[in-house]
């Protein structure tokens, strides 16, 4: 599903987050750049993400994925992604 903007993601998300704080869950992530290449005022970053969540009492999930990102610099030395995709696998 493709999500726009901070509102429409954050409340796709807000049950998920919700459920993970009464569980009490933490988290354990690892990101992995494979490039990272500027252009302009952009930068393009490959990478992926491992991923483990432990909940008290349960056995831990772990996860991983790939991601794309593309960051627009916002200022000196600030940068705000501009597109973010997450491939699970």
């Amino acid at each position: 599903k493709k999500l726009s903007g901070r509102n429409e993601i954050d409340s796709s998300i807000a049950p998920e987050l919700d459920y993970f704080k009464q569980m009490k869950a933490s988290f354990e992530i690892k990101w992995e750049t494979h490039s990272l290449r500027l252009s302009g005022d952009m930068a393009y970053h490959d990478a992926s993400v491992n991923y483990t969540i432990n909940v008290p009492d349960s056995t831990a999930v772990k996860a991983s994925a790939d991601t794309y990102m593309a960051w627009k610099k916002t200022g000196a030395n600030q940068w705000k992604v501009q597109t973010f995709v997450l491939y699970s696998h």
